[in-house]
């Protein structure tokens, strides 16, 4: 059962539009098997963390409902990620902020992989410390 359902045949056109704020008391499921995609390839964790450091989280009021938000400037994420980048018919922009979890997840797995070696690295470091002291009361 759908309270609202569309569909668009063509790539590249909207099954709908809402030009206001949308509530949502559920859940927002997208669409990620495998077999709906091909030319998979994992993203590289030290580009994803240097791309999203590039990027300028800013707080900001709507000029329309005078609401403050916070969120990016899709014009200073485009030289960053193009891809996330569309452009209405009112060719004003907008951002595909779902698709940025990829490149955060990536990011954290290059901070914790940096943290584990820093980690063992201080594990052995004070290793050495202690059998230094042993050797030298």
């Amino acid at each position: 059962n759908y309270g609202v359902y569309a569909s668009v045949a063509s790539t590249t056109g909207w099954a709908g539009y809402f030009n206001g704020n949308i509530y949502l008391n559920g859940t927002m499921t997208l669409s990620s098997d495998r077999r709906m995609k091909r030319n998979i390839q994992t993203l590289d964790t030290e580009t994803a963390l240097s791309e999203i450091a590039a990027l300028r989280p800013v707080t900001f009021t709507w000029k329309k409902s005078r609401l403050p938000d916070m969120g990016l400037i899709v014009q200073e994420v485009a030289p960053v990620f193009p891809q996330l980048v569309r452009r209405g018919d009112d060719d004003k922009l907008s951002l595909e902020y779902l698709a940025l979890f990829a490149p955060v997840i990536a990011s954290i797995q290059e901070l914790k992989k940096r943290n584990d070696e820093v980690e063992a690295e201080n594990d052995a470091l004070r290793r050495d410390f202690e059998a230094y002291r042993e050797t030298h009361p």
